[in-house]
């Protein structure tokens, strides 16, 4: 059994589409959709549906995705038995609040899986760190900043909230509202309306997204929130504004002169990684 076509077999059914799969492999769409079609030859079974959109895994597919996360985990286990003790690179990695969690695993999971992989320490982005994955706001003036990912902030709304009847939120719906607003990035809702001339009535400030989503949840007040970061369980309706989108960019700000330094190494396969 190839491991490296299980690989790229588990990397199509979490990403949902091959070309996906492809980008996170960093290989060509053929490779992916051929080791795939092996598999499917070797095992004699159809592990995807494919579609326009990308693919749905069969029943089969479903077996053997949880055959193939246990096979390649015992392999990396064997890989990290015998690892020769190289010296690791350290890298200081600074977590603004309110990240995507799935994004930010995987982001960090192939940095310690690999046999050249970094001596990585986390800590949250005020505190000293080579790197920090922060908002592009809270960029500082010395630092560059790479992005990795764009998030569209939407408007949560309490269930049974008058706004919930409408489809599209204009700025105006928002006067004297009860706004909950948060302490990190992603203000923009309250600097647009400033520019509008409308007040918003500010009754409490979050600081972090599940405090945010508890104090929507409870009526306190609606909220701008990443809409990557709500989900179905929340007792919540979201609703997008009318000819305004509000986003936030996330990325990777460092000092560029760190890469110069000896213990700015570690940052410097980090960044060529991305």
């Amino acid at each position: 059994m190839d491991l490296r076509a299980l690989h790229y077999f588990v990397a199509a059914y979490e990403e949902g589409s091959v070309t996906a799969a492809a980008i996170r492999c960093h290989i060509s769409q053929p490779s992916i959709s051929g080791a795939i079609a092996g598999l499917e030859t070797q095992l004699n079974i159809q592990a995807f549906q494919r579609h326009k959109k990308g693919v749905t895994p069969t029943a089969e597919g479903q077996k053997l995705y949880s055959a193939a996360r246990r096979l390649l985990s015992d392999a990396d286990a064997l890989k990290a038995m015998f690892a020769s003790q190289q010296k690791r690179l350290p890298l200081r990695l600074g977590l603004m609040e309110a990240l995507d969690s799935r994004r930010i695993s995987k982001l960090l999971a192939p940095m310690v899986r690999d046999e050249t992989a970094l001596d990585l320490q986390l800590s949250r982005a005020h505190e000293a760190c080579d790197a920090r994955i922060v908002c592009e706001s809270a960029k500082q003036p010395h630092e560059q900043f790479k992005s990795l990912w764009k998030e569209r902030f939407v408007l949560a709304l309490p269930e049974g909230h008058p706004l919930t009847l409408k489809q599209e939120i204009l700025l105006p719906d928002l006067a004297g509202v009860p706004l909950v607003a948060r302490e990190y990035c992603g203000n923009e809702l309250i600097e647009s309306c400033a520019n509008f001339g409308i007040e918003l009535n500010v009754v409490a400030t979050a600081f972090s997204e599940e405090w945010a989503v508890s104090l929507v949840e409870a009526g306190v007040g609606i909220s701008i929130i990443p809409e990557s970061y709500l989900s179905p369980d929340h007792r919540i309706v979201v609703r997008r504004f009318a000819n305004l989108d509000i986003h936030r960019h996330v990325g990777i700000a460092y000092d560029p002169d760190t890469l110069h330094k000896q213990h700015g190494q570690g940052l410097k396969i980090f960044l060529q990684s991305l």
